[in-house]
């Protein structure tokens, strides 16, 4: 029981940090870029046109579309680098046991 409920709040620690960290860079990018670049106008353009759904083409969708693409991508990148850290973190901890157990053996 105490493994679960310790495994659930790792998960929860995991999706929150992701969550407001991703929201933070995703601020931070928009704050920083004054404007849309235009290959993302382009390509939303493109996948807008591709799907059918040519009526939603107005400025104001288009710019909603692109921070919307930024936050996801940002939460994506922020998720990828946390499990990435915490792969090596448990990697690491792993080998010092390890370590410490064969210098302890002799």
């Amino acid at each position: 029981m105490k493994r679960r409920l310790l495994t659930f709040i790792r998960v929860l620690f995991f999706i929150a940090t992701t969550y407001f960290g991703g929201f933070l860079l995703s601020h931070l990018i928009a704050d920083c870029i004054p404007e849309m670049p235009d290959w993302m106008c382009e390509a939303i353009r493109f996948t807008l046109d591709r799907t059918g759904n040519e009526d939603i083409r107005d400025p104001e969708n288009i710019t909603t579309s692109g921070l919307l693409t930024i936050t996801v991508a940002s939460w994506m990148s922020v998720g990828a680098a946390l499990w990435f850290a915490t792969k090596m973190l448990r990697r690491r901890r792993a080998n010092r046991r390890r370590d410490a157990l064969t210098n302890n053996s002799n």
